[in-house]
């Protein structure tokens, strides 16, 4: 039952339209679109991760494999499209959800209380956001909940951190989760106080970012785009002291965005008046809060300016929040939750539709790109497929147009480069390669266009029938003479 509300309720908030800079540019699947298929080689090369979908080569570097092979599988039944995509992710959510009610209904003799905790868990705001778009960061909440459900069960040490390891395969923070149950078994066995448990953190804290900065020291303070050691760096909370603005103002945006999270359980806290505690015979419930919780401090610890610089890292605040929602709900009579329970869906609900307007890249972007849409399409067939080639030297000014957009309304095969040869000579390759692997039967040559900031060198091979210009944007239809 909680599964079909959970895919009922994540289903009808698919979104229409893109979310530029949310499911399309940030996530890795969103940018494997954006870029066209036929920015792959030839043949895959040893340790890149390929795979054949619906027909087509597919290479994806960005996030370890097991997500996206995932996605790939689902998508190879259904077609590609974001919307497909998105409620493959509905799907993982709504999991994440079954998973999550397994979990409490464990500590408590009322199952009725861990039903309504994992309501409350449902309608936390940023989950009712971001569980219906393209994320690999949504694999983490249902990874998270799953360890903490076998490690509740007693599973053997060593079997249960190959379980936690095999979170690499997910997400890169996935794992995180079996350095706090370490810390947290460690904390128990040795009954340490609160004094010594900040110790603990602190100690953690300095070392790990001791352990960045001299990695990142010993290879030459490398640029996050020369080495995945610079791209640690930024990411993690030293990244941050290099550059406080924007980065911390991110972070502390985030932490507004962690109680707004927050906010349907102090909602429930405030009407029902009782204070938060636990009893003696909660303590392997306080076992797994815990490692919920050390879980988002190795988070913070780790990839702290990350956090800052991402709005869904607030769905990794979910397996805490629900947590301390179900013990909080366990210590009343469900009678006693028959007015504030609703009004605390309802807040989750307002504060769900009140994200957009707080946060600007979670809106649905308006369309304006209409001009160059309308453009390539009156000069070119309806049924042939055009390829498209973008210049971007620079970002476009004042987000005139948007490339996955433009190509989408296209039905366009797009190329997005900064081109290190001349423009022509490499435009001319990427028609060899498409002729030659035959990505598109109906691919017409003379409908190639060129969307530049720049005015383009184009040789003699090409010709610039006309063209339209868009503020700072130029539009070219080329053809090309053999």
């Amino acid at each position: 039952m909680l599964f079909s509300i959970a895919f009922l309720v994540y289903f009808l908030l698919i979104p229409e339209g893109f979310r530029y800079n949310t499911d399309i540019r940030l996530s890795p699947y969103g940018m494997k679109w954006a870029r066209g298929y036929l920015e792959v080689p030839d043949e895959t090369s040893k340790g890149s991760l390929g795979f054949i979908n619906q027909g087509e080569f597919h290479r994806y570097n960005n996030w370890p494999p097991l997500g996206f092979q995932c996605l790939s599988k689902w998508l190879s039944f259904l077609g590609d499209s974001i919307f497909n995509a998105r409620v493959f992710f509905v799907l993982v959510s709504s999991i994440t959800t079954v998973l999550f009610y397994y979990l409490t209904e464990k500590y408590t003799t009322q199952k009725i209380t861990a039903f309504l905790a994992t309501c409350l868990f449902i309608f936390l705001p940023y989950r009712l956001t971001f569980s219906s778009l393209i994320y690999a960061d949504m694999w983490v909440p249902l990874f998270w909940i799953l360890f903490l459900l076998l490690a509740s069960r007693e599973i053997n040490f060593w079997v249960l951190s190959l379980i936690g390891l095999s979170g690499f395969l997910l997400n890169w923070m996935a794992p995180l989760i079996l350095p706090a149950h370490y810390v947290v078994h460690y904390i128990q066995k040795h009954n340490a106080s609160i004094k010594v448990q900040i110790g603990v953190f602190v100690l953690l804290f300095i070392c790990i970012n001791l352990t960045i900065y001299f990695i990142y020291w010993h290879n030459g303070y490398p640029n996050e785009s020369q080495h995945i050691v610079g791209k640690l760096f930024k990411y993690s909370i030293l990244g941050m002291a290099v550059r406080i603005e924007p980065y911390g103002l991110g972070f502390v945006k985030r932490m507004i965005g962690v109680v707004l999270e927050f906010l349907p359980f102090l909602v429930l806290l405030g009407l029902m008046g009782k204070k938060f505690f636990f009893t003696s015979a909660q303590k392997e419930f306080i076992k797994i809060l815990k490692t919920a919780l050390w879980a988002i401090l190795f988070l913070l610890m780790i990839f702290g300016n990350w956090v800052g610089m991402h709005t869904q890292s607030i769905i990794f605040f979910d397996v805490l929040v629900g947590l301390i929602c179900f013990q909080y709900l366990s210590q009343f009579n469900t009678l006693h939750l028959q007015k504030a329970f609703p009004f605390s869906l309802l807040v989750g609900l307002l504060v769900f539709f009140l994200i957009p307007h707080l946060s600007a890249d979670l809106a649905t972007l308006e369309k304006t790109d209409d001009e160059i849409v309308d453009y390539i399409n009156s000069k070119s067939f309806h049924l042939d497929k055009k390829l498209l080639f973008f210049d971007i030297k620079g970002a476009f000014p004042n987000a005139v147009c948007d490339v996955f957009s433009i190509s989408t309304q296209c039905d366009a095969i797009q190329f997005e480069k900064t081109f290190n040869e001349q423009l022509d000579v490499f435009m001319g390759k990427k028609l060899e390669r498409a002729a030659r692997l035959k990505l598109n039967r109906d691919l017409n040559i003379d409908t190639v266009f060129l969307i530049t900031e720049s005015t383009p060198q184009i040789s003699k091979s090409f010709h610039k029938a006309d063209s339209l210009t868009l503020e700072n944007v130029k539009t070219y239809q080329l053809i090309r003479f053999e």
